[in-house]
């Protein structure tokens, strides 16, 4: 059976506690440990921070359930089944928008773990801080060539081959538990949490950037961060064996896990805070202030956990679409390689220089697209096939097939997600220093996932009715004809 086709009902077999244990695995992972800082940097406090994980939470889990249906209900991947909303060739450009930004996050978690050894490596050698500079203030000489390093034994993994590279995650998911549970013990080591309950009001005396709505902009980078894993869903809930299964396993596998974690890497950084008398949203450089005894094993056990994380998520989806993108010709090992190449070219020393460019300019950035292509995807599903595909002519690929689209495209569905997203990039320009712009147009940005989305499916519906009426509309008769009447 070829990785794309429908699987059959009895080849379905996972339950409800498959995909809690699913949620359990894929967030406990290092990088979720930065968030919650990083929302505290922004200015809010504890108890709203923690609120804002509770909703975004809830509005990713909503979306989780929404757009698996399809997958579980036909057993259809994802790329399959955008053939239904965007056409034959557009499902495969909506596939590429989904690689790109996971090239980006491979990129992003690759420098996460490299800093945290770099800052590991600096609580006992600390020479390494004053190697020559690379780029400016962004980075020394031992930042990048440990980014390379950790990178290369990413390409080092891939040569592995598939089957060795699954023994590697499921063996390496453990190594980054082990090491939040040493956090926790030194969270606690450093400060109680009514220490840190009294202590946190006080960390950020002025709000180290400027939203228009902080609470609001919170909450949209946290679904942020998860709104490329909702357009993939249906990779994963094509496997459910009931609809039912994937809806319970996801409502109580994602947001509980979602919300612990989150309001652990807050207790995290209050610790620190009260230990060390300074604010620190990024978990890296508080290895820096710790015994190596303690932070080099720490480090290493999260950067095992990262390049876990990376293949699972963040190497196969790109590598699969390079080779979707030319059948026969591109592997899937040649495809992984190709992604670990451009993820260097993706700066993330600049990405994570500050909380402001991780959650306004990265997250809120790529939701501008992330976010229309949910709502599309959607309500196309929904409201306009009423939760019924042709599966078969979903594989139709000529021009007969029900889903192909002209040439392969289906314009209205892309005319929507760009409508959805020029509602926001005036606000993204300004974040970017590059244009000054109303603060209507920067609110807008700051829910970028929630306006492109709103705005792509009020868009998309209305151009369907117009052409359905343009359609219906009679000709006009010709000048000639009428004449001859």
């Amino acid at each position: 059976m070829e990785k794309l086709d429908a699987l059959p009902q009895e080849a379905r077999k996972w339950g409800w506690a498959h995909y809690t244990r699913l949620w359990f695995t894929m967030q406990v992972n290092p990088f979720s440990l930065v968030m919650g800082g990083a929302v505290l940097q922004q200015g809010l406090g504890a108890g709203v921070a923690i609120a804002t994980s509770v909703v975004s939470s809830l509005v990713v889990t909503l979306a989780l359930v929404t757009n698996s249906a399809a997958g579980a209900k036909y057993g259809i991947p994802f790329p399959v089944y955008a053939r239904a909303a965007f056409g034959l060739h557009g499902a495969k450009v909506v596939a590429m928008v989904r690689g790109i930004v996971a090239i980006f996050w491979l990129s992003i978690q690759n420098w996460f773990g490299s800093q945290m050894m770099y800052y590991a490596i600096s609580s006992s050698a600390p020479g390494i801080l004053d190697t020559p500079r690379v780029d400016g203030d962004y980075m020394n000489l031992g930042e990048f060539l440990l980014f390379l390093a950790f990178t290369g034994t990413g390409g080092l993994l891939v040569a592995l081959g598939l089957e060795r590279m699954g023994g590697f995650v499921k063996v390496a998911t453990g190594f980054g538990f082990v090491a939040l549970i040493a956090l926790a013990v030194m969270a606690f080591v450093q400060a109680s949490p009514a220490a840190v309950h009294r202590s946190l009001p006080g960390a950020v005396q002025t709000p180290a950037v400027a939203t228009t709505l902080p609470v609001a902009e919170a909450i949209n980078s946290e679904v942020s961060t998860w709104s490329t894993m909702v357009l993939n869903m249906a990779d994963l809930s094509r496997f459910a064996e009931s609809q039912k299964a994937q809806v319970v396993g996801q409502v109580l596998g994602f947001p509980t896990v979602y919300v612990i974690l989150f309001s652990f890497s807050i207790f995290l950084c209050g610790s620190f805070y009260v230990a060390q008398g300074r604010l620190v949203w990024d978990l890296a450089p508080m290895l820096a202030a710790w015994s190596p005894w303690f932070s080099i094993p720490v480090a290493i056990c999260l950067s095992v956990g990262i390049q876990a994380v990376n293949l699972s998520a963040n190497i196969v989806s790109p590598a699969n679409d390079f080779a979707n993108l030319w059948p026969g010709h591109i592997s899937f090992r040649v495809g992984a390689y190709a992604t670990l190449v451009l993820s260097l070219a993706t700066v993330p020393w600049r990405v994570m220089a500050s909380s402001q460019s991780l959650m306004q300019v990265f997250l809120s950035g790529y939701s501008m697209l992330t976010g229309g292509i949910f709502a599309v995807m959607t309500f196309n599903y929904f409201a306009v096939h009423r939760c019924e595909l042709n599966c078969a002519g979903l594989y139709v690929a000529g021009p007969a097939g029900p889903y192909r689209g002209p040439a392969g495209f289906r314009p209205l569905a892309f005319a929507a997600i760009l409508g959805g997203a020029a509602l926001c990039v005036p606000g993204w320009l300004h974040d970017l220093g590059i244009a000054g712009v109303p603060t209507a147009f920067r609110a807008l940005f700051d829910l970028s996932w929630f306006v492109s989305a709103a705005a792509a499916a009020l868009l998309y519906a209305a151009l369907r009715l117009a052409a359905a009426a343009a359609t219906a509309r009679p000709p006009r008769p010709k000048s000639g004809a009428a004449a001859d009447s």
